[in-house]
């Protein structure tokens, strides 16, 4: 994330940029994927206004704050930008029970299906059950296996980012299927 400050009809001291990089780096530890920010100062006869503006996720975000002070312009511009920001991650969270993780607006999910043999020796499908497929790393998929739920955990690998499937075999020992490179 890059961001671009101007000032019109002032100067930007260092003191100020070093204000306003402070104040923006709050933004990024609420969501970490924010596009370019820029930050427009101003200065006007009796007021100091400050802009925001960035994307989110495909959302155009503004906030504009007006006061005497260029500092306190700042801080309540980052505040109002901050509101935005944890709504638009709330829709997002909201609507797809977890934040994107490589840009990818699409909830990825996987089909099981359970077969059994019928009369004729042919495999049958009885069930198939359609389940979201989360990141998460090899432990938290083995801790979700050994709650006893299900038998087996479809999983992106956290650190491969490969979709990856921990299985519980008949001999009560754990299988991991994961794809080659």
């Amino acid at each position: 994330m890059e961001i671009h400050i101007t000032a019109r009809h002032m100067e930007l001291t260092e003191g100020l940029r070093s204000h306003v990089e402070e104040r923006i780096a709050r933004l990024t530890r609420i969501y970490d994927r924010l596009d370019d920010l820029h930050v427009i100062l101003t200065a006007e006869k009796r007021a100091q206004s400050v802009e925001i503006s960035t994307s989110v996720n495909g959302h155009r975000l503004v906030s504009r704050e007006q006061t005497p002070d260029v500092y306190t312009s700042v801080d309540g511009a980052v505040d109002k930008m901050e509101r935005q920001i944890k709504t638009v991650r709330g829709k997002i969270t909201h609507r797809k029970g977890r934040l994107p993780t490589r840009g990818d607006d699409e909830a990825r999910e996987v089909v099981a299906r359970v077969a059994v043999p019928a009369n004729g020796g042919a495999m049958t499908v009885v069930r198939e059950e359609t389940l979201p497929i989360r990141t998460q790393t090899l432990e938290d998929a083995l801790s979700e296996l050994s709650s006893g739920t299900t038998d087996f955990v479809v999983f992106e690998n956290q650190e491969t980012e490969q979709v990856s499937l921990i299985y519980r075999r008949r001999d009560g020992n754990l299988g991991l299927i994961e794809p080659l490179g």
